[in-house]
């Protein structure tokens, strides 16, 4: 998310989770629109309390453009480009997937004693 890593006010928060545009402490706007809330669908981003202008930001503008660019620079694989966040999303899938098939082949080849 573009926002990752950012410093809102309360007021600030809600407006972002309600699609308007919200600013952060240092003065940068975001639009939150078409965006979906923190926390929601596996999002691992996490949120907590913090005293504006007292509580030190956990990364620096630099580490969290670094970040961004890892995450976009991604890779290729059969032909198509992923981020390395979409890369987590498709392996946490096949790893549910394989749980599942396991659990029915296991539950298949059980002897069942009556």
């Amino acid at each position: 998310m573009i926002y990752s890593g950012r410093q809102f006010s309360n007021e600030e928060y809600d407006k972002l989770e309600n699609g308007e545009i919200a600013t952060d402490y240092q003065g940068n706007k975001y639009d939150g629109a078409d965006k979906r809330h923190i926390g929601e669908y596996n999002c691992y981003h996490k949120i907590f309390s913090i005293v504006l202008g007292v509580s030190k930001p956990e990364y620096t503008d630099k580490q969290l453009n670094d970040i961004r660019e890892s995450n976009l620079s991604g890779f290729e694989f059969e032909g198509k480009h992923y981020t390395m966040y979409e890369r987590n999303a498709v392996t946490k899938a096949n790893r549910v997937k394989y749980k599942k098939t396991k659990r029915y082949s296991n539950i298949s080849e059980s002897k069942w004693r009556y």
